[in-house]
Protein backbone atom coordinates (compact mmCIF):
# COMPACT_ATOMS: atom_id res chain seq x y z
CA UNK A 1 0.00 0.00 0.00
CA UNK A 2 2.85 2.38 0.81
CA UNK A 3 4.42 1.71 -2.58
CA UNK A 4 1.13 2.45 -4.35
CA UNK A 5 0.83 5.73 -2.46
CA UNK A 6 4.41 6.63 -3.38
CA UNK A 7 3.84 5.88 -7.08
CA UNK A 8 0.52 7.76 -7.10
CA UNK A 9 2.18 10.78 -5.48
CA UNK A 10 4.96 10.75 -8.06
CA UNK A 11 2.50 10.58 -10.96
CA UNK A 12 0.26 13.31 -9.58
CA UNK A 13 3.16 15.65 -8.82
CA UNK A 14 3.82 15.67 -12.56
CA UNK A 15 0.26 16.64 -13.44
CA UNK A 16 -0.62 20.28 -13.93
CA UNK A 17 -3.70 22.19 -15.05
CA UNK A 18 -2.95 21.61 -18.72
CA UNK A 19 -2.75 17.84 -18.08
CA UNK A 20 -6.42 17.83 -17.13
CA UNK A 21 -7.46 19.81 -20.20
CA UNK A 22 -5.27 18.16 -22.82
CA UNK A 23 -3.68 15.05 -21.29
CA UNK A 24 -0.81 13.19 -22.90
CA UNK A 25 -1.04 9.41 -23.28
CA UNK A 26 0.36 8.62 -19.82
CA UNK A 27 -1.70 11.30 -18.10
CA UNK A 28 -4.89 10.09 -19.82
CA UNK A 29 -4.17 6.54 -18.72
CA UNK A 30 -3.72 7.67 -15.10
CA UNK A 31 -6.91 9.76 -15.19
CA UNK A 32 -8.88 6.81 -16.64
CA UNK A 33 -7.49 4.61 -13.86
CA UNK A 34 -8.68 7.10 -11.23
CA UNK A 35 -12.16 7.22 -12.77
CA UNK A 36 -12.29 3.40 -12.87
CA UNK A 37 -11.56 3.43 -9.12
CA UNK A 38 -14.56 5.70 -8.52
CA UNK A 39 -12.89 9.11 -8.51
CA UNK A 40 -15.15 11.83 -9.86
CA UNK A 41 -13.35 14.93 -11.13
CA UNK A 42 -14.61 18.17 -9.66
CA UNK A 43 -16.11 21.03 -11.63
CA UNK A 44 -13.87 23.16 -13.81
CA UNK A 45 -13.07 26.22 -11.74
CA UNK A 46 -11.18 28.05 -14.45
CA UNK A 47 -13.72 30.86 -14.54
CA UNK A 48 -13.39 31.30 -10.76
CA UNK A 49 -9.63 31.79 -11.06
CA UNK A 50 -9.98 34.33 -13.86
CA UNK A 51 -12.26 36.53 -11.75
CA UNK A 52 -9.65 37.00 -9.03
Amino acid sequence: MALLAHVAGAIESGLHRQSWRNPGTGDARWLRFLVSCGYTPGPDRTADHRRR
